[in-house]
């Protein structure tokens, strides 16, 4: 009789649990893929294909984590650290301080916006990605949304 008092707040608490640690990873996993493409984005900006890589290498980092997806990415022109796209970028529309991605172009993105051909070195580019996790279960009652930016300078072409 006691089992079947405790045993559903038992296994609540530890798919709790497992919920949790699956979402801090994946909030750790986006953050750190966002801080690695912020910074190849520097060393690359030039490239024509500067973008390609960035996106790419969050996608990847969406693959790793199991729950989440990213739902855009803002490679944009800060003023100061810290900063936020503008509101237009924000809502998906690339301007001359930004470049928007959606997932439907991730594997095969083309620049429009502040592209690797507008950059100028030491303008502070800006990575920002706006993320979803939904949960492993498929139980979840409710998504958990995030958005993480990093800033690199743009390092001069050698």
């Amino acid at each position: 009789m006691e089992f079947a008092l405790v045993a559903p707040l038992f296994f609540l608490l530890i798919f709790a649990i497992i919920e949790g640690s699956a979402l801090f990873y994946a909030r750790n996993t986006i953050g750190l893929a966002a801080a690695d493409a912020s910074r190849a984005g520097s060393i690359d900006s030039f490239a024509a294909d500067a973008d390609v890589g960035i996106v790419k290498s969050l996608a990847d980092a969406e693959d790793r984590v199991f729950g989440a997806k990213i739902d855009r990415i803002i490679i944009f022109r800060a003023e100061e650290d810290g900063a936020i796209p503008s509101a237009g970028c924000r809502s998906g529309v690339s301007d001359s301080t930004c470049a928007v991605y959606e997932p439907a172009n991730f594997d095969s993105p083309s620049c429009s916006g502040w592209c690797p051909s507008n950059r100028q070195p030491d303008d502070l580019l800006g990575v920002w990605v706006e993320t979803t996790y939904e949960g492993l279960s498929g139980m979840n009652p409710f998504n958990v949304t995030w958005s993480e930016q990093r800033f690199s300078l743009v390092e001069p072409e050698l």
